[in-house]
């Protein structure tokens, strides 16, 4: 069975929205916002994070993107409509580090889309690709493959050195989840890493709150709690899950690089757990967290990347629900 692929009316000719579905899931992707997949439902049932402030829930745009607030460097000027994006780690403000998001290029650039169906392999290929940017020296292309049946697909983003000197960056897939519906543990909801020792993982930041995460049988577990905290886990076998309520769940898988150096202090995989807060973050530039959220982050070692190079990230997504594979 042959996909297609369907242009949504957003109501703005800026944000081209397109869907692809399979019996299982469908796939809504904004290139034009950073190339991200914004909607991800399985069985009609959504597992991403949508900005209720950008997008309503037919995908109809509730502010045009002329309104939006002008990127200044601050995370107030951040257009976070959601979804999973990729950018490059590690982030900062120093030399080799990634400034943004905001970013003008990799996070809120127009990227290109196509489409093609591949017949042998029974896949509708997707292909969002970044214009160059100057400051990190990349251009970042993300293609999937969904399958005609199932419910899981495949992606493979590339970081291709588009200028005239080395650079070192990992890629790094951030996939943001809904947790409202789990929030103050009214279910068993939780973020899992799988891990191959029972090292408590590092805590990258925290800003507010108390979120901590356990570990017990190969799996690290960072429940759904009041906070704003960020877990780097540098023994990570590869695969993150959500694991929501109703049955649902979301999982993330890589090949790790067992020699390889990984940023953030040797993270494969990174949480971030956010819940609203009263006041913006004066550490964050002005951010100010307003909705339940965590985001899954899959990252590949630091490459050295040569002019006109090219370095890799595979992840191999698998979505469930009751009544599904």
């Amino acid at each position: 069975m042959k996909l297609s692929v369907h242009q949504l009316e957003s109501g703005d000719p800026s944000l081209e929205l397109y869907r692809i579905s399979n019996e299982y899931l469908q796939l809504v992707f904004l290139p034009s916002v950073g190339g991200r997949l914004l909607s991800l439902q399985i069985a009609g049932k959504e597992l991403l994070w949508i900005n209720p402030d950008f997008f309503d829930r037919k995908f109809r745009a509730l502010k045009p993107r002329l309104s939006w607030a002008t990127l200044d460097g601050t995370f107030a000027s951040w257009a976070n409509v959601g979804g999973s994006k990729t950018w490059p780690a590690p982030q900062g403000e120093n030399a080799g580090q990634w400034a943004g998001p905001p970013d003008p290029v990799l996070d809120a650039g127009e990227w290109t889309f196509e489409s093609t169906w591949l017949p042998i392999e029974k896949v509708q290929q997707v292909i969002m690709a970044s214009p160059n940017d100057a400051r990190t020296g990349l251009q970042v292309k993300r293609e999937f493959r969904i399958p005609a049946t199932g419910s899981s697909f495949f992606e493979h983003t590339t970081f291709t050195n588009a200028s005239h000197r080395n650079v070192r960056w990992s890629l790094w897939e951030v996939c943001q989840i809904d947790t409202f519906a789990a929030r103050d543990g009214a279910t068993d909801s939780a973020v899992e890493v799988a891990v191959a020792s029972n090292h408590p993982p590092i805590e990258l930041a925290r800003y507010a709150g108390a979120v901590r995460p356990t570990i017990a049988d190969g799996i690290a577990r960072v429940p759904i709690e009041p906070g704003v905290a960020k877990f780097g886990f540098p023994h990570s076998t590869g695969e993150i899950k959500w694991r929501g309520p109703a049955g649902t769940s979301l999982a993330l898988k890589t090949t790790v690089d067992e020699g390889a150096e990984y940023p953030d202090h040797g993270s494969r995989i990174e949480v971030w757990a956010q819940s609203p807060v009263s006041y913006a973050l004066n550490e964050l530039s002005g951010f100010h967290p307003n909705a339940w959220l965590v985001e899954l982050e899959v990252l590949s070692p630091l490459h050295t990347i040569e002019p006109g190079g090219c370095a890799g990230l595979d992840i191999q997504w698998s979505a469930h629900t009751t009544g599904t594979p």
